[in-house]
């Protein structure tokens, strides 16, 4: 549905491990609300995204998962884009009803300077060219496998005709 690329500024303790991060890395933006329970009253509370781009983290925080912070998208335009692209809004009646897209974020340039700042490029797909993408690299990922498993086959189709 929509490619964009948005420029995020280096921040964290992180940023400084440039050896993590290359071109075509695959890469997380916090672009989504998150839904959350309030530990003082228990209602349900909604999280602002605050735009930090990293790498997943195992390491939980208060039931949910990390980053490991690279950077930060703080670009007027970027984040009004994010806010409407990553989801989908239909009327059902009188109430809007928003839907998440699927968003798939890889590095695009590294070792860029704006405004007096270092950041990087991220290339943000959302909706069918994400899909795509993801089944391609399924794909690719499933062809390598079959490649250093292939000889496993003739070995199987033997011992059945074997034992048959």
């Amino acid at each position: 549905m929509a490619r964009r690329i948005v420029y995020a500024k280096n921040t964290g303790y992180a940023s400084a491990r440039e050896t993590a991060l290359w071109i075509d890395r695959w890469i997380e933006i916090d672009c989504k609300d998150k839904v959350l329970i309030d530990q003082w009253s228990g209602d349900v509370a909604i999280e602002p995204p605050n735009y930090l781009v990293g790498l997943p983290s195992r390491a939980f925080d208060d039931d949910r998962p990390n980053l490991i912070e690279y950077g930060q998208i703080e670009n007027a335009e970027d984040i009004a884009w994010l806010s409407q692209a990553v989801y989908r809004s239909t009327m059902e009646g009188t109430m809007e009803v928003r839907t998440p897209v699927p968003t798939v974020s890889r590095i695009h340039r590294l070792r860029i300077t704006r405004d007096g700042w270092e950041g990087f490029e991220v290339e943000v797909l959302t909706g069918d060219d994400a899909e795509s993408l993801t089944k391609a690299a399924k794909r690719e990922e499933a062809l390598a496998t079959l490649k250093e498993v292939w000889w496993l086959f003739p070995i199987g189709l033997g011992v059945l005709w074997w034992m048959f």
